[in-house]
C-alpha cells in the first residue's frame, strides 16, 4: 500500500488517526516536534499500553515542548546532538511495525498551518524495515544531557490502566546509567543511616551527659553571689565547668552497660522496622503481580475464546455459504453445457397431438355455434317477441343453445353475420392469445385469465336478461328484470359455465398443439435456450458476487485471528515475564535493606567499640546545654540584686564572655 499526501491538514489527520490506531509499537524520528496534540495522542497511546519511543535533534526549538508527560508515563524520548557534521534531519514515524509515514513534515505547529509539506503513507516492508533499522542506529549514538528517561520504576515495568504489563528491555542508556541508579540506592541508604546516627547520638548524649539541671541553675547563682557578677571571673569558673563534663565521659561499667542494653534495643527496633517495611513492600509487589497475573490470564483466556468463535465463524462461512454458493455455479454451468448440445428434431408424438387436435376442432365448433347463439340471443331475442306480442302471435321460448342462429341471422340481413362472426372472435382469441407473446410473464397471464373471465361473465349476464324479458313479455315471468336477478337466474350460471369451460379446455388444447409444434422448431428452441442460459449465467454472476463477498469476510475474519493470536503472544510473553520481573524487584529490595540493616549493625559495633573503650567525642550541644544552664543560675542572681538596667546591662556582658569562651573552646579543637 502506498499513498501520497500533500495537503498539510490531511497529512496532522492521517498522522494522528493512524497512531490512535496503534496496538503495540509507535517509533518516531522527527528534526522538530513543537505540536503538543502529537505529543498528547502519544500519552493517550502511551498509557495504554502502546510503547512509544521518540527521537529528536538536540535544538533549542525542541526545549520549549516539555517532554515529562510522556517520559513519566514510560515513554522514551531522545535527543540526538549530532550526525557527522550534520544535525539529525529525519521526518518519520513507523506503527506497529507494518505502517510508515515519511517526508517533509515536522511535526510542529508551524508545518501543521503554513509550509507546503508533503508525506507518503506506506506499508512497503523493505522501506520500514530500513527505517526501523535508522531509528536502532540513533538510538545508540550520542545524546545530549537534556535527554528524557523513563520513571525510576518504568525501568522495571510499565503498570497500565487496563493491568496489562509491559517489560522494559535494558538499552544501552540504561547500562550507562546503572552507576547513578546504585548512587542513588546508596545516597537513600546514607540518608537512614545518618538518622539513625542522630538517633544513637541522641540517646547517647542523654544517658552520658546527663546532669540536674535545678542544680547547675543553684551553682551559677552562688558562683555569682561569690563574684558579685563580675563576667571577668566567668572564664575561670567555666574552665571548673568544663573539666567536670571532660570528667564526665569516663563512663561507669553500670553506664556502659545501660547503654548496650538501650542500644540493642534501638538496632533491634530498627531493623525489625526495615525488615517490616522490606516484608511490606514485598507483599504488595507480589499482590500487583498476582492481580496482574489473574488479570492477565482472563484477557489471554476471552482472546483464546475469541480466536475459537472466528475460527468457528470462518468455518460455518466456507462449509455453507461458500460451498452452497459453489455447488449453485457448478449446476448452472451443467445446465448451460446441456443446453449449448445441438437441438435435434423429435418425431412428433400423434398418440398426444391426435386427441388435441380433434378436441380442438370439436370445442371450436361447440364455441362457434354457442356464442352464435349467444349473439342471436342477445340482438334479435326481444326484438322477435315484440314483433310476435305485436302481430298477436305467441311468443316462442327462446333457448340459452339454438343451433339455427347462424341461418337465422342471415335471414335477418344487413350486418347480423359479421356482428355474430366478431361476436365468435373476441372469447376464442382470448384462448389463444397468450401464444402471440414474445415474452409471458405471470401478469400477462393473470391479464388472460381475468379478461376470459369477464368476458364471459358479461355473455351470460346479457343473455340470461334478454331470455327473462322474452318470458316477461311472455307473461312466463312475473316481475321485469333486476340487476340482481343475476345470481339467482339458472340461464346465467349456464351460460357462464358453458362458455367458460368450452374456452378453459379449448385454450389448454390448443396450447397442447402450439407446444409440440414449436418443440420441431430448431429456431424457438435456439431462442428459448438462449433465454434460459442468459437466466443462469444473471445467476452464476449473483452467486459469484456472493461467494466474493464470503471470500472478503474470510479474509477479514483472518486478518483479525492473525491479530488476536498476536496480542495473545504478546500477553503470554508478558505473563511468562511477570515471576522474572518479580525476582528482580524481590532481588532489588533485599539488596537495598540488606545493605540498611548492614550499615546500621556496622554503625552499632563503631559506637559499642567507643563507649567501651571510652573514645566517645565531646557533646558541643551538650556542653552548650550545661554552661547555658549554668548562666542562667549566674542571670537569676543579677535580675535579683541589681537594678534591671544594670542586670540587663551585666547579663549582656556575661552572654558575650561565655560565647567567646564557647568559639575558643571549639576553634583550639579541645572539644
Amino acid at each position: 500500500m502506498r499513498q501520497d499526501v500533500v495537503s498539510n491538514v490531511e497529512i496532522f489527520n492521517i498522522l494522528k488517526e493512524e497512531l490512535l490506531k496503534a496496538k503495540h509499537e509507535i517509533l518516531v524520528a522527527t528534526a522538530w516536534f513543537t505540536d503538543k496534540e502529537l505529543l498528547e495522542v502519544l500519552c493517550v497511546k502511551q498509557k495504554s499500553g502502546v510503547n512509544v519511543s521518540v527521537i529528536i535533534s538536540d535544538n533549542p526549538e525542541n526545549s520549549k515542548v516539555d517532554y515529562t508527560s510522556l517520559t513519566n508515563l514510560g515513554g522514551s524520548v531522545k535527543r540526538i546532538v549530532r550526525t557527522g557534521y550534520g544535525m539529525m534531519h529525519h521526518k518519520f514515524c513507523i506503527i506497529d511495525s507494518n505502517l510508515a509515514i515519511h517526508g517533509s513534515y515536522n511535526w510542529t505547529v508551524n508545518a501543521r498551518k503554513n509550509n507546503n509539506e508533503s508525506v507518503i503513507v506506506t506499508s512497503h516492508s523493505k522501506t520500514i524495515k530500513e527505517l526501523i533499522k535508522n531509528h536502532i542506529e540513533m538510538l545508540n549514538t550520542n545524546t545530549s544531557s537534556k535527554d528524557e528517561k523513563p520513571s525510576k520504576f518504568g525501568r522495571f515495568m510499565k503498570i497500565l490502566p487496563n493491568k496489562k504489563i509491559i517489560p522494559i528491555l535494558e538499552t544501552k542508556d540504561d547500562k550507562k546509567t546503572k552507576k547513578d541508579k546504585d548512587s542513588k540506592i546508596y545516597d537513600e541508604i546514607d540518608s537512614s543511616v545518618e538518622e539513625f546516627r542522630k538517633i544513637l547520638n541522641e540517646l547517647i548524649e542523654s544517658e552520658i551527659f546527663k546532669f540536674d539541671k535545678e542544680k547547675f541553675i543553684s551553682e551559677g547563682f552562688e558562683r555569682a553571689k561569690l563574684t558579685n557578677g563580675d563576667h571577668q571571673t566567668l572564664p575561670n569558673t567555666l574552665e571548673t565547668l568544663y573539666a567536670d563534663f571532660v570528667n564526665s565521659l569516663d563512663i561507669a561499667q553500670e553506664k556502659k552497660d545501660t547503654l548496650f542494653v538501650n542500644i540493642k534495643e534501638l538496632k533491634n527496633s530498627k531493623v525489625n522496622k526495615l525488615k517490616l517495611e522490606r516484608d511490606s513492600e514485598i507483599n504488595i509487589i507480589e499482590s500487583e503481580t498476582k492481580a496482574k497475573e489473574s488479570q492477565l490470564n482472563k484477557e489471554i483466556e476471552n482472546l483464546s475464546a475469541k480466536i475459537t468463535n472466528k475460527d468457528i465463524e470462518k468455518d460455518k462461512i466456507k462449509n455453507i455459504e461458500i460451498d452452497t454458493c459453489t455447488k449453485k455455479i457448478e449446476g448452472f454451468n451443467g445446465e448451460i453445457e446441456n443446453l449449448k448440445i445441438d437441438f435435434v428434431k423429435t418425431n412428433l408424438r400423434w398418440h398426444e397431438l391426435a386427441p388435441a387436435i380433434i378436441i380442438a376442432t370439436i370445442l371450436l365448433a361447440y364455441l362457434i355455434i354457442f356464442y352464435s347463439s349467444a349473439a342471436y340471443i342477445l340482438i334479435f331475442s326481444t326484438l322477435d317477441a315484440k314483433l310476435s306480442q305485436m302481430n298477436g302471435v305467441p311468443i316462442v321460448p327462446t333457448e340459452v343453445f339454438d343451433p339455427k342462429a347462424i341461418s337465422k341471422a342471415f335471414g335477418k340481413g344487413g350486418t347480423a353475420p359479421l356482428f355474430m362472426v366478431l361476436f365468435v372472435i373476441i372469447p376464442v382469441g382470448l384462448a389463444i392469445i397468450k401464444k402471440f407473446f414474445a415474452k409471458v410473464t405471470v401478469y400477462t397471464n393473470i391479464f388472460i385469465w381475468v379478461s376470459i373471465l369477464l368476458v364471459d361473465t358479461l355473455i351470460a349476464y346479457i343473455v340470461a336478461k334478454s331470455i327473462h324479458e322474452v318470458d316477461y313479455l311472455a307473461g312466463r315471468a312475473e316481475e321485469a328484470w333486476k340487476y340482481s336477478d343475476f345470481y339467482t337466474n339458472e340461464n346465467f350460471f349456464l351460460v357462464f359455465i358453458m362458455g367458460a369451460l368450452g374456452l378453459v379446455i379449448f385454450k389448454f388444447a390448443y396450447e397442447k398443439i402450439h407446444n409440440s409444434l414449436d418443440e420441431r422448431n430448431k429456431d424457438v428452441s435456439r431462442a428459448k435456450n438462449h433465454v434460459i442460459i442468459s437466466q443462469l449465467k444473471e445467476k452464476i454472476e449473483k452467486n459469484e458476487k456472493k461467494k466474493k463477498i464470503y471470500e472478503s469476510k474470510v479474509a477479514t475474519i483472518d486478518q483479525q485471528v492473525v491479530l488476536l493470536e498476536k496480542d495473545k503472544t504478546n500477553l503470554d510473553k508478558n505473563l511468562s515475564e511477570l515471576t522474572v520481573i518479580l525476582d528482580r524487584q524481590k532481588q532489588f529490595l533485599n539488596k537495598n535493606y540488606e545493605v540498611k540493616i548492614t550499615e546500621i549493625e556496622d554503625v552499632v559495633t563503631i559506637y559499642q567499640t567507643r563507649i567501651d573503650n571510652n573514645d566517645l567525642k565531646f557533646s558541643i550541644s551538650s556542653l552548650k546545654d550545661r554552661v547555658n544552664t549554668f548562666l542562667e543560675g549566674w542571670i537569676n542572681y543579677l535580675h535579683d540584686t541589681y537594678s534591671v538596667h544594670k542586670a540587663i546591662e551585666m547579663s549582656s556582658d556575661a552572654g558575650v564572655t561565655k560565647n567567646q569562651w564557647i568559639d575558643l573552646k571549639v576553634n583550639s579543637h579541645e572539644i
